[in-house]
């Protein structure tokens, strides 16, 4: 039978073992010690969830969970995760047993074989934790009884994400991660990794920093990893050398233009940011309180990129659902679970008046087209950290549902209490 465990429960020494043998404990070891090896030479102290975008954001999670003695780790992160780190991770493992049967069910370790393939994958993990998650808040939350196929790889080939059924109702559910940097020239992961390199920067010379990279119109070329190291070892030559006035680095290298000031932040900037993230023509925008270690410290780091065109958030929603409602079986009713990472301001577009009424226009000739379809689920992580007192950080998941127009009778319910806009 499958275990049952809190959603919010604290990963314990002995599950952690347990996920550990489930994700291959040679492995594990194995990009432990490469994960302690780039945090020791590249990432800022007090930011535990920064990593190389080749790495799995699991390790991050596990490294910092089996540490001994465990700190909880309150300050807000530079990479794929807000929150603690033993919280975050007990949460998934809990997930994962909710269905432990019938992966472990399938013939000749199908199961295991592709849990393994999804939390080793940077490119398929978010699509699995989004996944996982579904299957599990459904399990949760409604009567239903679910079959997690995304969990088969070999079963889920045109066929639903998840179904659920309940008393000769079924439904299916389709997930979606979505990435709008994804393809823009300098995707969100890459630019985690460069504020992070640069944070790092900033505690080894002890100076404030600005970093603003202006990308070239029209550029057509993705900006690197190389390209991020050939930034970062221009502005430590530059600190080599003493510089340390404002506007102390300026250089163009194929595709975009780099300016490093050192010293006089303004004070509002210097009070209340950490980072600012995909400002200007960005469409994301993360501001978030400095850690402890940097603000007792004073230094402020902060990164800024500009220059890339990403669609208005209507214009990639909706193609996403409709590749969704055509790629899934219309044999019972479908749910579209969409969910958006980086983080997004979810309840602000839905709230924004022109955002709202553009897309919901568009979703009701959408349902009109696809009369199977009875609900879009759009889905993010807050863009901030909140602290909900005890100094324990959470994070807020904010979603906008859209229910077809044609839709008679009852659908399990997501939400329970409702976030209807």
């Amino acid at each position: 039978m499958d275990e049952v465990l809190p959603a919010d429960a604290d990963i314990t020494p002995e599950r952690l073992a347990q996920f550990i043998n489930i994700a291959e404990s040679g492995w594990i070891e194995e990009q432990l010690k490469a994960y302690e090896a780039f945090r020791k030479a590249y990432s800022p102290e007090g930011i535990w969830s920064h990593r190389p975008p080749e790495m799995s954001p699991l390790i991050p999670l596990i490294y910092w969970s089996s540490r001994e003695p465990y700190i909880p780790t309150n300050e807000a992160p530079v990479g794929y995760w807000i929150g603690e780190p033993k919280s975050i991770l007990g949460r998934l493992f809990a997930e994962l047993m909710d269905f432990h049967d019938y992966w472990t069910g399938l013939p000749y370790e199908r199961g295991l074989k592709n849990l393994r393939y999804c939390l080793r994958s940077p490119m398929r993990f978010a699509s699995f934790e989004h996944e996982l998650r579904t299957a599990a808040t459904y399990k949760m939350r409604t009567p239903y009884e679910v079959e997690p196929c995304f969990l088969d790889a070999r079963s889920n080939r045109g066929q639903p994400d998840i179904v659920l059924r309940k008393e000769g109702q079924h439904f299916n559910v389709q997930c979606k991660v979505m990435d709008p940097s994804a393809s823009s020239t300098m995707p969100y992961e890459l630019f985690q990794y460069l504020s992070g390199r640069l944070g790092r920067v900033c505690q080894d010379y002890n100076v404030h920093s600005i970093l603003s990279v202006s990308l070239k119109g029209g550029c057509a070329k993705t900006v690197s990893k190389r390209d991020v190291e050939v930034i970062i070892g221009r502005v430590r030559k530059a600190l080599d050398r003493g510089i340390t006035t404002i506007d102390s680095l300026e250089f163009s290298k194929g595709e975009f233009t780099c300016t490093h000031r050192l010293g006089a932040i303004p004070l509002s900037e210097r009070s209340t940011h950490l980072l600012t993230m995909f400002t200007g023509d960005y469409l994301f925008r993360e501001v978030r309180n400095l850690p402890s270690l940097l603000q007792s410290e004073g230094l402020t780091s902060i990164c800024q990129v500009s220059g890339v065109r990403i669609p208005p958030f209507e214009n990639y929603v909706y193609p996403n659902a409709v590749e969704a409602a055509e790629s899934a079986p219309k044999s019972n009713p479908l749910i579209i679970c969409i969910h958006l990472y980086p983080p997004m301001d979810v309840h602000g577009l839905a709230t924004n008046k022109i955002t709202h009424d553009k897309l919901n226009a568009d979703f009701h000739k959408f349902f009109d087209k696809n009369r199977h379809v009875c609900l879009v689920l759009v889905s993010s992580y807050a863009q901030q950290a909140f602290w909900a007192g005890g100094n324990k950080q959470t994070i807020a998941t904010p979603a906008w549902e859209i229910e077809s127009q044609h839709w008679q009778g009852e659908r399990p319910d997501y939400y329970p209490y409702g976030v209807n806009y």
